[in-house]
């Protein structure tokens, strides 16, 4: 589904601000972005594109959630990271040219904006400004990445739940209420390096110690954020 910038400049807009990087480029700049981005809504279960593919662009979620995994030789699947409206993705194969590390697939119903590689090379070539920032961004993507291969390599499971738990409270559109886990319990135990019963069970254990409550199959309100961050551990780098 495409969508054209004759009718929907307004939308094309609210999606490339929604990209940190992005948020104060000028208003020329920003025309340029909005002749580029192509928008396309996927549903549940469809992929953005997958593992081996080449390269096409830039992709912004503007609304829904994607997963970004990896499969092994044998087929087993695994989780890598969440995203969430805001995150952009597809980076590293357009930088480097090459095709894509991972799957990127749509948890539910998603609207993901799509600059393709062309355009956007062209466009932060007349920008050294927003091209500087672009690098800091995945620079810092790179280092978000480090922090969770280290905490799955160094801290208890009780410290990875905690951190995901406060990762995806933080990503919450209405903070201070209950949010669903963007996963099926089984998938989150395998995010976090454990078993669904001792998930579980640790979930059930902050509970009783009033940190959090369970409102459902996969409902979490977080009650005493104080004492979920003091758990977060620390991977001493």
């Amino acid at each position: 589904m495409h969508l054209g910038c004759d009718h929907l400049c307004d939308f094309q807009d609210a999606c490339i601000r929604k990209v940190p990087i992005f948020s104060d480029l000028s208003k020329e700049e920003v025309h340029r972005f909005q002749e580029a981005v192509h928008s396309k809504i996927f549903a549940k279960g469809q992929f953005i594109f997958r593992q081996g593919e080449k390269s096409k662009g830039l992709f912004v979620l503007s609304d829904g959630l994607v997963k970004l995994t990896i499969l092994s030789t044998d087929g087993k699947e695994q989780i890598l990271r969440i995203l969430y409206p805001g995150d952009f993705f597809g980076q590293y194969a357009l930088l480097e040219n090459k095709t894509y590390y991972a799957n990127a697939e749509a948890l539910r119903q998603t609207t993901v904006c799509m600059i393709s590689k062309e355009e956007f090379l062209k466009i932060i070539g007349h920008s050294p400004k927003t091209m500087f920032q672009f690098l800091l961004s995945v620079n810092q993507k790179l280092h978000e990445s480090e922090e969770w291969i280290g905490a799955r390599s160094f801290l208890e499971v009780e410290q990875r739940l905690t951190r995901y738990l406060l990762y995806f409270y933080q990503k919450n559109n209405h903070p201070g209420q209950a949010f669903n886990l963007p996963i099926p319990k089984k998938d989150f135990a395998a995010l976090i390096g454990t078993t669904p019963e001792t998930l579980s069970r640790k979930l059930v254990g902050l509970k009783k110690r009033n940190i959090i409550s369970l409102e459902g199959p996969r409902g979490i309100k977080i009650i005493d954020e104080t004492a979920l961050q003091a758990m977060v551990g620390d991977i001493g780098r």
